[in-house]
């Protein structure tokens, strides 16, 4: 039995319904997000032995760990994920964040580009509002 229960009810709530239906499409930017994953970034490096046992233990095998990167750029405020790619100032992530990342990873390994529009959706609402935390409700 997964062990993603929490993680498939945040998904739930990230990607707007239970039928996952996205709410707006950018088929460009989806596009240039998947072409453009490590632009302007530093240095990139594979998950390591630690992460990939965090990783592990949350999604167990619903997440393929060899695609993904972190990828260090200074131009980052606060860590995000394009597809396979986390992209943060530094290359050292909390586990909290590093997993959090990861459910991102997920939703694109198992849903495709389509959930990057209804992340941006979301993120341009929350910085409208003003309140950051409203992009992950």
């Amino acid at each position: 039995m997964l062990k993603i229960w929490p993680l498939r009810e945040y998904t739930l709530r990230a990607m707007g319904d239970s039928d996952d239906r996205v709410r707006v499409r950018f088929p460009t930017l989806e596009g240039f997000a998947l072409r453009s994953g490590r632009a302007l970034s530093t240095f990139s490096r594979r998950l390591t032995i630690p992460e990939r046992k965090a990783a592990r233990k949350m999604f167990e095998s619903s997440l393929e760990l060899e695609p993904i990167r972190i990828i260090v750029s200074p131009a980052t405020a606060a860590p995000f994920t394009l597809g396979n790619n986390i992209r943060s100032r530094s290359s050292n992530l909390s586990k909290r964040v590093l997993i959090h990342e990861l459910t991102h990873v997920w939703q694109f390994q198992t849903k495709g580009m389509k959930y990057v529009s209804d992340s941006v959706y979301h993120q341009a609402k929350a910085a409208l509002s003003g309140v950051r935390a409203t992009a992950h409700t």
